[in-house]
C-alpha cells in the first residue's frame, strides 16, 4: 500500500520541499535571535552598540534577501512557505509511514 510512496521517495521530496520553503523563516528567526541577544545585555547592564550594529547589518540582509526570495521564488514555493507548518507534519506523517512499512516488511520475512 505503501509502495507508490517509496517509489516516488515521497518522503524525500516532502523534506527537500520543507528545507526549500523554510528559508525565509531560518532568516526571521536569527533576526529574532539577534534581537533577543540585544534585550539580554541591556538587561546584564552592558553596552550593546557593536552588537546592535551587527544585528542590524544582519536584519537590513535579511530583509534584501527576503525581499529577492518572495519576487523570484515561483508561486508554488511562496505558497509551500505560508504552509510550512503542514509541510513539516506531512513530512513526519510519512517518515512514520515507512518506519511503519519497513517494520511490516522485517516482520513478513
Amino acid at each position: 500500500m505503501l509502495a507508490p510512496f517509496d517509489i516516488v521517495a515521497a518522503d524525500h521530496w516532502v523534506d527537500a520541499l520543507k528545507e526549500v520553503a523554510g528559508v525565509p523563516a531560518e532568516w526571521l528567526a536569527e533576526v529574532d535571535e539577534r534581537l533577543g541577544d540585544l534585550k539580554n545585555l541591556i538587561g546584564e547592564g552592558k553596552s550593546p552598540t557593536e552588537e546592535l550594529i551587527e544585528a542590524a547589518n544582519y536584519t537590513e540582509s535579511a530583509g534584501g534577501k527576503i525581499d529577492a526570495w518572495y519576487a523570484f521564488a515561483p508561486g508554488w514555493l511562496r505558497t509551500a512557505a505560508g504552509s510550512i507548518a503542514q509541510i513539516r507534519g506531512l513530512s513526519y506523517t510519512l517518515s512514520g509511514l515507512g518506519l511503519i512499512a519497513d517494520a511490516g516488511t522485517l516482520i513478513s520475512t
